[in-house]
């Protein structure tokens, strides 16, 4: 289920599905090995990752919509750690997010009463009206633009050290142009790590790698020239050739 209407969602047969309640208790019987037919499954085991903490990862469409079925299941989830002996397991809760509800009321209770659990990405397609809502609007037509704004800038401004990747800057061929530009205002509004990626589009080309190199090197550049505090501490985070969601991977350059 998503609350938004991207022209370029790589989701080409959508629906409102979603996981339903007797669901949440199989996904969690079979990821602490209480499933029946365990045969039928890999056995895992619930452990403290390399970041430190057992990871519990929601994406979409938009989590965010079944805010109330995440709590039961979290709800859920501690009643099997209990169950299990496992109360001291260090865990957080991850979310994949448009940003256009953080601020709804039962958002904002789970957020508050899982704030210090919470690792929370929000996409945008650009830092002004003009670059993010050529392809991100609701689904009434309406850009999103300051509705996903006020959400990363809180986010931003209340991020942790171990939590840097607040927000991930989603690049289309309609707003590519716009690239450089937006950076260097969210610099200037106190963005320091700012994680970008391609969309899922067939039809990139030379000229378009071409533009993208460009927008990089002047934004290199300006961090270079104009914040020289910012050169170790800055970190826009692109894609590689060896990256599958690379689009210029294929073309010669």
């Amino acid at each position: 289920m998503c609350n938004l209407a991207c022209t370029y969602c790589f989701q080409r047969n959508k629906s409102n599905h979603t996981l339903l309640p007797h669901e949440y208790k199989r996904i969690l019987d079979i990821l602490f090995n209480d499933e029946p037919d365990s045969d039928k499954f890999e056995t895992f085991k619930i452990k403290e990752g390399r970041r430190g903490y057992f990871f519990l990862y929601f994406i979409g469409g938009e989590p965010l919509l079944k805010i109330k079925d995440i709590r039961y299941f979290i709800y859920l989830f501690e009643e099997k750690l209990e169950e299990h002996n496992m109360k001291d397991l260090k865990w957080k809760i991850g979310f994949t997010s448009n940003g256009t509800l953080f601020f709804d009321k039962d958002v904002q209770d789970f957020y508050k009463e899982y704030k210090d659990r919470i690792w929370m990405v929000t996409s945008i397609d650009g830092y002004s009206s003009e670059s993010n809502d050529i392809c991100r609007k609701f689904k009434n037509g309406k850009g999103t633009f300051d509705t996903i704004k006020k959400t990363l800038d809180y986010l931003n401004a209340n991020k942790k050290d171990d939590n840097k990747v607040k927000m991930k800057y989603v690049i289309s061929k309609a707003n590519l142009k716009y690239l450089y530009t937006d950076v260097v205002k969210m610099i200037k509004n106190g963005y320091t790590y700012i994680h970008t990626g391609l969309v899922e589009e067939d039809n990139w080309t030379t000229e378009d790698a071409k533009l993208y190199y460009e927008q990089l090197s002047r934004i290199i550049d300006y961090v270079i020239y104009n914040v020289p505090e910012l050169r170790d501490n800055f970190d826009l985070n692109t894609i590689s050739k060896h990256m599958s969601t690379n689009r210029f991977y294929t073309h010669q350059m």
